[in-house]
């Protein structure tokens, strides 16, 4: 069994850490647009994304920002609503489950301690000469990393039997013994701030149709090149690249 390698962690991090940052800079953003100013520095450490799961608990959250806290973050303002609406103890079972509360557990591990934690896992196996007619019909396997000396199948002495496996990257929730797989994990989390969070902080209303065009927004972003060397031709193309972004986004609106 190969070990993972080390960057997949750091990556995984990284990617978290950008889900969270999405919506505390949409948030940020949306405070001063609403307040029609820029935040002070007292203000604007206030602002974060919460992820309560509970009433009490969000309570408390817009309490500490009734003093210095941007008007709109405030009880009664427009963007505790907004935020209300996403908070993880709407979900009447098992609030810590909420894709918004498991952001902020894997970001928080990542940000205050080490990358995420991670693990092979194997989520199937069956002999060939016993193949399953659908995945549903394989039984469920314990969601715990695999170990050195654990036993995946016995056969009898001498005997060759050929099977399947399907190992994958389990992450663990901190603090927990789930180890979800990594790619669900990821893209339960992800599919939650780009279709819900961002764009309910945004535009206060439910999500648009149809939802942001992930594959698009790529294809388009790809085109931009690194800078780190600071060429000016370099910079000069994505200048010229980004002010053609802004046409077809204004030419969008126009259209809309």
């Amino acid at each position: 069994m190969a070990p993972i390698p080390r960057r997949v962690p750091l990556l995984v991090a990284d990617a978290l850490v950008a889900l969270r940052a999405a919506m505390e800079h949409a948030l940020f953003t949306e405070a001063e647009f609403l307040d029609g100013s820029p935040l002070d520095a007292r203000a604007a450490r206030l602002v974060e994304m919460p992820a309560s799961d509970s009433y009490e608990n969000f309570e408390e959250w817009k309490k500490n920002r009734l003093r210095n806290g941007p008007p709109s973050l405030r009880d009664g303002g427009e963007l505790a609503r907004r935020i209300d609406g996403l908070q993880p103890f709407h979900r009447r079972t098992d609030p810590q489950l909420h894709p918004l509360a498991r952001l902020v557990l894997h970001t928080n591990h990542a940000k205050h301690r080490a990358p995420a934690i991670m693990a092979v896992r194997l989520a199937a196996m069956y002999q060939d000469d016993q193949r399953p007619r659908s995945p549903r019909d394989l039984p469920s396997r314990p969601e715990a990393p695999l170990r050195d000396g654990d036993v995946i199948a016995e056969v009898p002495l001498g005997t060759a039997i050929p099977v399947t496996l399907f190992p994958t990257i389990g992450i663990n929730r901190p603090g927990t013994d789930r180890w979800p797989v990594l790619m669900q994990e990821l893209d339960g989390i992800s599919r939650r701030v780009r279709a819900q969070a961002v764009p309910r902080l945004i535009t206060a209303a439910a999500p648009p149709t149809p939802e942001l065009p992930v594959e698009a927004v790529l294809e388009r972003m790809s085109k931009l090149s690194a800078t780190e060397s600071h060429d000016p031709g370099t910079m000069r193309r994505n200048v010229e690249l980004l002010q053609g972004l802004r046409d077809e986004a204004r030419a969008f609106t126009d259209a809309d």
